[in-house]
Formats: structure tokens, sequence, C-alpha cells
């Protein structure tokens, strides 16, 4: 009987150091008391429910029903907590705040990822009215901040405080009150983009019958200054050829028009188009690190001006008859030389125009030459008005978002340039997905530009909504969304809009039975708790025993 005792002293002592471990490994929340408090706000009306995974107790037994019951209590969390806010008739949801701001205007919101730091939640849930026959459409308002100084943006309808939420979702032809608060030591010195009719005003009207980016400028007393800061670029060509210069963002077609103004910050991008007979020799002025580099990024942080040298092509050997080697013509002679295609297609809900280096490809209408084999090419896509450069894929893919592309012509090559319509939208941004875990899947996007496969990073207008799909391959399954798309859970589909900044998603695939530690975090170390809970009865148990003895 004494060495039973001592045995299960020993087995005790095991049994709660493991489950010390346990709780120790895991994140915080899974196995605690978890709280979550909803509150409702905006001029509309709706219902916000709760929804859970396998959990021990749940007070009240149905969760969160807000309408009436508007708070709950979890114990025993073995899976997920998720929001769902569903609008009543006349309303649309537009949007979480408080401990749920991070999950924007989804309609759902996914609490899990969040366990880990917070055992409690207070979130707020804002309904409008669809007013003025919006027919349910919504639209995005964000509010950027520049300046030397500091100071604090508020709406209302309630939706932004920015401060840190800098973005809402409102119906159609909503109109809303932004509100500008200098800090201590600042001054508002104005509006910019769809608020420069505001001025200097703090307080500034916005209807929105369609996604509006403002900005608010709040600089250090006495600092002075205006409303959003433009700085102008110029382009001149000298030479003894003749071409064009071609900017991204549209602006600068040059040609005519070689000057434009942009806004402080905006990355542009010039691209060369040599005429026939002539050759580009480089970029000079505040263009000069470029070199001979068809295309050449700039950041308009200053007033800039740029020289493109244009050169006839009579003295760099091989006049029109095309002897080979390689600058003049619009293709290398078919003779005995070894050459391949590189064939170019458009997609997206935009336009624009492919030029090649050396030339052939000018895409409007010629989108595929045969080039030397091993040669190098360099393709500049270049948008219309009204639409921005993407991404590229296909055998480009691996230039990403980058408008200039440069190729080795080792087989025949097929690239594809995706131009998206800016309508609607604001400035573009560039949009990211990374994917994790063990298995394999793919990504794509609506409108499209990214395809992930290849092609993982794509340019979109700011403001409007893009919409991603992940699809797990064969022997995979999709386990979720990270980074800026952490919200949507592990739906297959995620919104996403770029507010004024880039964002970066992670899409994370696992091997069917495979145990994937990158999704730990959203399912919350299920293994340990199951773990953990089955030692209770042990534990239990053995306390029972070792009274008797």
């Amino acid at each position: 009987m004494r060495y039973l005792k001592a045995f299960l002293i020993l087995l005790g002592s095991l049994v709660a150091l493991l489950y010390t471990e346990a709780r120790a490994a895991e994140p915080k929340g899974l196995l605690d008391v978890i709280t979550v408090s909803v509150s409702k706000q905006g001029t509309g009306s709706g219902f916000v429910s709760s929804q859970t995974g396998l959990v021990s107790v749940v007070i009240p037994p149905g969760g969160i029903q807000c309408g009436t019951q508007c708070s709950a209590t979890f114990i025993g969390l073995l899976g997920t907590i998720s929001l769902k806010a569903t609008p009543d008739a006349g309303s649309t949801f537009a949007g979480w705040g408080g401990d749920c701001s991070s999950c924007g205007s989804n309609t759902t919101c996914d609490l899990s990822a969040l366990l880990i730091s917070l055992s409690s939640f207070n979130c707020t849930a804002t309904f409008n009215t669809s007013g003025g026959g919006g027919g349910g459409t919504n639209f995005a308002l964000a509010v950027s901040k520049q300046g030397t100084g500091n100071g604090t943006v508020t709406s209302s309808p309630s939706g932004i405080n920015c401060g840190t939420q800098c973005n809402a979702i409102y119906p159609a032809n909503t109109q809303v009150t932004l509100t500008a608060a200098a800090d201590s030591g600042s001054t508002f010195a104005g509006w910019g983009g769809d608020c420069s009719s505001c001025g200097s005003n703090t307080v500034c009207n916005v209807t929105m019958d369609g996604n509006k980016l403002c900005t608010a400028t709040f600089n250090t007393s006495g600092s002075g200054g205006g409303g959003t800061q433009n700085f102008t670029l110029s382009v001149s060509k000298s030479g003894t050829g003749t071409g064009t210069v071609l900017s991204s963002p549209p602006g600068i077609n040059c040609g005519s028009d070689c000057s434009e103004a942009y806004p402080n910050g905006t990355v542009v991008t010039l691209v060369v188009i040599p005429d026939s007979g002539s050759t580009f020799a480089g970029w000079g002025g505040d263009c000069a690190s470029c070199g001979n580099a068809p295309g050449c990024s700039l950041t308009m942080d200053a007033n800039k001006f740029c020289t493109a040298t244009f050169n006839t092509s009579g003295s760099g050997g091989g006049g029109g008859g095309g002897s080979g080697g390689g600058g003049g013509g619009t293709q290398p002679p078919g003779g005995g030389t070894n050459t391949h295609n590189l064939s170019l297609s458009k997609k997206g809900t935009g336009s624009g125009q492919i030029f090649s280096s050396p030339e052939g490809i000018n895409c409007g209408s010629k989108c595929s030459a045969d080039f030397p084999a091993g040669s190098t090419v360099t393709l500049s896509a270049v948008p219309d008005a009204g639409s921005i450069f993407s991404s590229w894929g296909g055998d480009c893919s691996v230039c990403a978002n980058k408008a200039v592309c440069s190729i080795s012509m080792d087989k025949d090559k097929n690239c594809v340039a995706f131009f998206n319509s800016i309508a609607g939208g604001g400035p573009p941004y560039a949009l990211t997905i990374v994917k994790q875990g063990n298995g394999d899947g793919i990504v794509t996007s609506d409108p499209p530009g990214i395809d992930c496969g290849g092609s993982c990073v794509a340019n979109f207008p700011s403001l409007i909504v893009i919409q991603l799909k992940a699809k797990a391959g064969a022997g995979s399954v999709f386990k979720g969304w990270g980074g800026d798309c952490e919200s949507c859970g592990a739906n297959d589909t995620c919104n996403v809009r770029l507010f004024a900044a880039d964002k970066t998603c992670t899409a994370i695939f696992d091997h069917i039975g495979g145990g994937g530690g990158c999704s730990m975090s959203a399912s919350g170390g299920t293994l340990v708790n199951l773990f953990a809970w089955l030692l209770l009865p042990v534990l239990a148990f053995v306390r029972r025993v070792f009274r008797k003895i």
C-alpha cells in the first residue's frame, strides 16, 4: 500500500506538470473564460450573432443574439469564436469597431487569431440606413493625414476616428461630415483629395456617391503650409533622333505634353519609345541614375526634371537591311539566325500599351515578335488614361507589379499584362500575397492581377473592393488567411480594400492530414487543448483514489 501511495503521488505530480506545460504552450484564452460584448451604432439597424466551434459552456446557451442579448461568456473553448453582422431591410452594415476594428467591413469577424492576446472583447457594429436610393450599394471613405503636425479626424455618422480608424463603408448617397481637430502644438492646414473644396474649414461634408479619399494636413504651429502638396515632373528630349516619353500614372505624353504635377510621394515611371530609325541613348537630370534603361521610376518628393536622349540608329552598326546584331530592326533576320518568339496578351478591366526594346512589339496593335535567341528584351507597360498597370503574368510573372520587365529569350515566351480601370478608386497601391504551410494552392483576384501561382504582387486602385479567392491543390486544404486578411478567417474568399497603403495577405495551405504549424495561431493549438482536457479526469481520478488510501 505504501508503494501504491507513492506511485499515485508521483503520477499526480506528473499529470499536474503535463497540464501546466500544456497550458503554457498554448495561446491565451483557449482554456480560459472569454467574454464578448457587442454594441451597435449608426443610423440603421441590424442583428449580430455569435458562432463557435466546439466549446464546453456558453452563457447564455444561445451565445450572442444582439437583437437583445449583446454579451456572452465562453468557457473552455476548443474552437473558434466569430461574430456575424446581418443588416435589417433598408440598412447596410458599415463595419466593425473597438476590438473588432481589424475586421473592417466584412460581415463576419473571426476573433480566433486575437485570442492569443485578449480574453475579453468589446466590439462595435455600425449599421447605416441605405438612404437615398442606394440600392444596397456601399462606398468607401478613406482619410489620410499628412504634414508636420498631428491631429484627429472624426466622422458623423460614426465610422472614422483617425486617430486609428481611418476608413469606413457608407451606403450610397450618405452625407458624411468630417471634422478635423488639431493636437496641441499643431494647426489644421486644410483638406485635399475629394475634400479639397472644403479648403481650410475644419468641418467638411462629403456625399458618398462614389469611393472617396480625403487628405487632412496638420502642421506644427507656425510652420504654415496648405493642403495636399504637388510637385512637377518635367521631361525634355535631346539627341539626333526622335521618340516619345510616356508616364505611369498617366500625365506625360512627350510627344507634346512634357510636364505634369503629381501629389507628394507619388512614384512615377517614365518609359521611352524610340521612333523608327532612332535608338534610346540614355537618361539625364534627375533620371541619370537609370542609365540607358528604357524605364525609369522616381519618387515625387520635390520638383524634378529628366532628360531623354534619342539618337539616329545609323551609327550603331547595321543599317536597315538588318545584318544581325542587335539593335536596329523590328525583327532579326530570319536567315540562319536562331530566334524565339515573344507574344503578349492583355487582361483586366482597363487598357494600356506594351512596348519592347529592342523594338518589335508595339501592343497596341503588334503583340508578337521574334528576337535573337539568348537576347534580353525589355517590356514597358504603359496604362491608358483612366487605367493603371497591375501586374505581369505568364513568363513575365517574375516581374510582379513593376511596369518595366526584362526577360531573356532562351525559348519562346508568352507574357500577360494586367491593366485595370481606376474608375471609382483612388491612387494605386500594392497588394502582396504570401503563401504558407506545407500544402499547395493558388490565390486569384477579381479584378485580375493576382494569380499566385506565379504573380503574387499586383497594383490596384485604392478604395475599390478586391476579392481574393483561395483554391487548394490536390491533396491539400486551405486553412485560412493571415496578415492584412486575417479577419476573413478560413473563408476561401476574402474582400480587401487598399486604404491609401500597401497590404500583405497570407494564405495558408496544408497537406490533408498534415499538422501544418502555420495554422496553429488560427486554430489555437487544438491538439494541446485536447491533451490537457483528457488529463483533467485522470487527475481527478488519482485524487479520489488517494483520499481512500
